[in-house]
């Protein structure tokens, strides 16, 4: 089977943060910078076994049938993917190091994923956008 990757958007959201937690705590501890903030400036994780930087959700040095995960310390570690629902994906969480939910576009309503900005469950001439949505209007006094 297929992992689905990680998008890009998600790694450049998800990892600086992670950086910044990181190096914060680990400047004040040490005073310097190592291989794992290096490998968070790379998008990639810490897999200390081997020593590598490795790209989350993908196989990388882990056993076939595994993938790269988040673990507590914010280091790489191999497990096996989820079951997801048919409509979710694998994405990385801060907390469990990966879980289940909505691909990037999507929410859940009901139990399902739906595509935001369509007309998904909505009444004909409607659409779906995030709650705090506001529309621009130019010309508005």
């Amino acid at each position: 089977t297929t992992i689905p990757s990680l998008s890009t958007r998600m790694v450049q959201t998800i990892l600086p943060s992670l950086l910044v937690m990181f190096v914060s705590h680990s400047v004040i501890i040490s005073g310097k910078v190592g291989q794992t903030e290096d490998c968070l400036l790379e998008g990639k994780v810490l897999y200390e076994e081997t020593g590598e930087c490795a790209r989350l959700l993908e196989q990388g040095p882990c056993d076939w049938g595994q993938h790269m995960v988040i673990g507590v310390r914010n280091e790489g570690i191999c497990k096996e993917p989820l079951s997801c629902e048919y409509d979710e994906v694998e994405m990385i969480d801060h907390e469990k190091g990966v879980a289940c939910g909505c691909p990037e576009g999507k929410v859940r309503i009901l139990g399902k994923c739906q595509t935001m900005f369509t007309n998904a469950f909505c009444l004909p001439g409607r659409i779906l956008v995030p709650q705090q949505f506001t529309m621009d209007r130019e010309g508005k006094d």
